[in-house]
This record gives structure tokens, sequence and C-alpha cells, in this order.
């Protein structure tokens, strides 16, 4: 079984960022155990300790074990980022001569189009996203979620440059 420790900030913007970085491990993972305290009365902090099994952020799959196939249903908006991340992700691939599932799975594109993820440490929180893949192309992938999340409309979703 695994730990891990979240802080869940109760007012202003931090608590949606907290909220949303928690609710996306919780999606990732089968939960065993729960454990919240107030962690000082004065400041509305919450800490939480999750037990946990499965696969969250950056896991490795043991070798010989094949992942079981995952249906992953999106909106048609999810489905127009996970193309326009798809587009990066080739880029990239195509940038530095490497196949396109080594920079990043179609699960782990598909999670980022369905979450809500505004920084670096909440990509952690994606399946298949570890600390390296976050560090070498976490501003990338925050981009492309950034410029897509500010278009209203298809037409300008088309339109958005892929970062380089």
């Amino acid at each position: 079984m695994k730990s891990r420790v979240f802080s869940l900030v109760l007012s202003g913007e931090q608590r949606s960022r907290d909220e949303k970085s928690l609710n996306s491990f919780l999606r990732q993972v089968e939960v065993k155990k729960i454990f919240a305290s107030v962690v000082d009365e004065r400041l509305p902090l919450w800490s939480i300790l999750i037990f946990y099994e499965g696969e969250a952020g950056g896991g490795r799959r043991s070798e010989g074990k094949t992942e079981p196939a995952e249906e992953i249903i999106l909106t048609a908006e999810e489905q127009q980022l996970y193309e326009k991340l798809r587009e990066w992700r080739w880029e990239k691939a195509k940038e530095e001569n490497v196949p396109g599932y080594i920079i990043a799975r179609n699960v782990s594109l598909k999670l980022l189009a369905k979450s809500e993820i505004d920084t670096e440490e909440d990509l952690l929180t994606i399946r298949g996203i570890g600390p390296g893949l976050a560090g070498k192309y976490g501003a990338d992938i925050l981009e492309v979620l950034k410029q897509f999340r500010g278009c209203n409309d298809a037409a300008c979703r088309e339109n958005i440059p892929v970062p380089a």
C-alpha cells in the first residue's frame, strides 16, 4: 500500500488548486484509507493522508504486466483538447526523433484533457506523468492547456499554435 499527503487550504485561490489536485489524484487510485486533520486552527489548512493502491502520477508498471484497456469518455470539447495535445506530442516526437509514446501515452493525454491542471505540480497527479516528464515538457503542456482554455470558439481552438 502506498501513501501520499495533501495540504488543503480552505480559502482563497489556493483552495481551488488544492481541490483540483486532490480530486484528480483520487480519480486515478483505489483509496484504502484517508486521515484528515486541521494543521493549525488559526490557519484554514487541512492535512490529508491517503493510503491507496494503484498507480498515480508517474508510477511505473511492473515488467511483463500489461495495463488493462481503459475507456476514457471525452466530451466534444475534451476531444478537441486531446487532439491538440496529440498534435503537440507528434511535433515534439518528430523534433526529438522518438516515438510519440515516449513523450506521453494516449491515456495521459486523455486524462489531461479531462482535468483542470494549472501548474507543473498538478501535472504530477496525472497517471503516466512523473517528475521527469513534468520537468521536461510541463511548460509546453501547460501552454497548450492555457491557450485552448483561453479560446471561446472552435475556430480559435483550431488555430492554436503548438509549442516547439
